[in-house]
């Protein structure tokens, strides 16, 4: 069984658009906590195969 703490919400087009962001969220649900974040966004080329 897991025990349910709380949520956070956030947009990831800040993260992509900013390359990194960093902040501290309260968690909606919880009696008390917060939760500290660091997202960097590091973009990856996909690569097709040219065979199709």
């Amino acid at each position: 069984m897991q025990e349910y703490i709380g949520r956070c919400i956030l947009t990831l087009t800040k993260v992509i658009l900013e390359g990194e962001y960093s902040d501290c969220f309260p968690l909606e649900g919880a009696k008390s906590g917060k939760l500290n974040l660091t997202l960097k966004w590091m973009h990856q080329p996909i690569y097709r195969d040219s065979e199709n």
